[in-house]
């Protein structure tokens, strides 16, 4: 019982401190948590083996995830394409619990891979609801999350048998892993038809989360775009404002097809859907609707062109809004401790007051927006 609460204090701690933007607190508790296993294990340096080996297939399983697309974490990461050094470390712990928690499986491939299938998602899911993992495709990371794990956690179990346990023996048991991994990559490959754009979101000088952009182009022309935000403004021990936001748009050939947004601004929720008709384009906003002319765009920061437009519908409020946009001049941009050369273009509406600078080859660098009492949220690429 010790062994499964100290794990599950690991992974609490993980998941709950990457959703907070302290992604620092899951490995601390990670090593605390090791260094117990290790000292009261008879084989400290075999078992220590056995960690490193769980972390290094976990390393190469879940940036298979992230390459692919399908899974994307708010903190902690080492670089694009590459899973967050905090999960790494939570595989290390799941180590821990594989001789002493999960010793029913030893020996018992065929039910191991059963508890994989199941478990392995319903884990992540648990993650994505308490905000510390994204499931970016959801249909395609449970599936290669069931998969994945269904062969994974056999092989960790074996790995974890004492006549297994030198690293000599276990190479013939983490290559299906690797190649497992590599598969994965193989498989999620998007190319040049999907990027991302991840920014770290601040207000003032702090940071209170982050918004990502995940662009798709298809074959067929159609353009998809999926955004989430999560802001939390913190005051000593409390949470003053909360901020959730979801978007989900269809493009083609530069306009707006179909929008699905939700948002929820401190308790207060809204939804706007729109979609292109005959007629126009129909968006409805809560209770109003409204018919808005062919070849509608949002305020999509991630294509310039928008820049040229005269009108803009918020995909927040559902409110088509006049906006004033002017180029200014070329300045140098601070941002991750790099000097930049951007364009900056000021963006004027109802109630919108911001600037979004560009690199000199169109791609978005960052936004600074004021905010009420006179503060500033400020975005900058990650």
């Amino acid at each position: 019982m010790t062994n499964f609460l100290l794990f599950q204090a690991a992974w609490f701690s993980s998941v709950l401190g990457a959703a907070n933007q302290m992604p620092m607190i899951g490995p601390a508790v990670v090593a605390i948590v090791v260094a117990v296993y290790l000292v009261a294990s008879e084989q400290p340096y075999s078992e220590f083996l056995l960690v490193l080996g769980c972390g290094f297939v976990g390393a190469l399983f879940d940036s298979a995830l992230v390459a692919a697309g399908w899974v994307g974490y708010p903190s902690g990461m080492f670089a694009e394409g590459v899973a967050p050094y905090w999960i790494i470390a939570m595989w290390m712990s799941f180590a821990t619990t594989l001789k002493i928690s999960l010793f029913w499986l030893r020996g018992k491939p065929l039910l191991a891979a059963l508890v994989g299938l199941v478990a392995g998602p319903l884990t992540y899911l648990a993650g994505a609801k308490l905000g510390g993992i994204q499931l970016l495709d959801e249909t395609a990371a449970l599936v290669a999350l069931g998969a994945g794990w269904a062969v994974i956690l056999p092989i960790l179990v074996n790995m974890a048998h004492p006549s297994n346990m030198s690293l000599k023996s276990n190479r013939i048991i983490i290559v299906p892993a690797v190649l497992i991994c590599m598969s994965a990559v193989a498989w999620g490959d998007k190319s040049d038809n999907s990027y991302s754009l991840d920014f770290d979101v601040y207000l003032d000088d702090s940071k209170i989360g982050y918004h990502r952009f995940d662009i798709t182009n298809n074959d067929n022309g159609m353009r998809q775009v999926r955004s989430e935000a999560k802001f939390d403004v913190k005051f000593l021990f409390f949470n003053a404002f909360r901020y959730r936001h979801e978007n989900a748009e269809l493009w083609n050939d530069g306009c707006l097809m179909k929008i699905d947004s939700e948002t929820d601004s401190n308790g207060k929720e809204i939804v706007v859907k729109g979609a292109q008709n005959d007629s126009g384009f129909n968006v409805r906003a809560g209770d109003s609707s409204d018919e808005l002319p062919n070849c509608v765009m949002t305020f999509a920061y991630w294509n310039p062109d928008f820049l040229k437009e005269q009108r803009l519908l918020n995909p927040q409020t559902g409110e088509y809004l006049d906006v004033e946009i002017n180029q200014r001049s070329e300045e140098t941009l601070s941002i991750g401790g790099r000097e930049l050369t951007a364009v900056p273009y000021s963006i004027r509406a109802r109630g919108i007051d911001l600037t979004v600078w560009y690199s000199p080859d169109n791609r978005w660098l960052a936004l600074e927006s004021l905010a009420k009492g006179g503060r500033t949220i400020r975005y900058e690429l990650s």
